[in-house]
């Protein structure tokens, strides 16, 4: 039998994992698009793979691990950002906007990423 809480989590990881999804195309007017969407599918496939796949935390973990990688690479742009900037307009207006929004974007994969770690770690009830 399913839990309730197990049952929610599944519920919450799968809008995760379409909000994702729905990251990973609007990407494709993106000047650099085929890494974005490459991370944006891997965290996708993550979402769906745990509770699913014996070693879904090794995936989650290798995603997570990428996404704050790159994220790291872009912490020099904290120096310069504004952060009332990130919600003005959809449309970025300056090159420090942009990075702003995608270290954001890398650092809540990073932060799913430990949440399902987690989650695939923990041991079950028995039945």
């Amino acid at each position: 039998m399913v839990s309730r809480g197990n049952r929610t989590f599944g519920i919450v990881n799968g809008v995760v994992a379409a909000m994702f999804l729905v990251t990973a195309a609007l990407q494709l007017n993106d000047p650099d698009p085929l890494f974005w969407i490459a991370i944006y599918v891997a965290a996708a496939a993550a979402c769906l793979a745990t509770g699913r796949a014996a070693l879904s935390w090794a995936l989650a973990g290798l995603v997570g691990l990428a996404a704050v990688a790159w994220a790291l690479s872009l912490l020099p742009v904290l120096q310069e950002m504004v952060f009332s900037d990130l919600f003005k307009a959809m449309k970025a207006e300056t090159p420090v906007i942009e990075e702003s929004r995608e270290l954001l974007g890398l650092l809540l994969i990073g932060a799913w990423m430990v949440v399902l770690i987690f989650v695939s770690l923990r041991p079950r009830p028995p039945a």
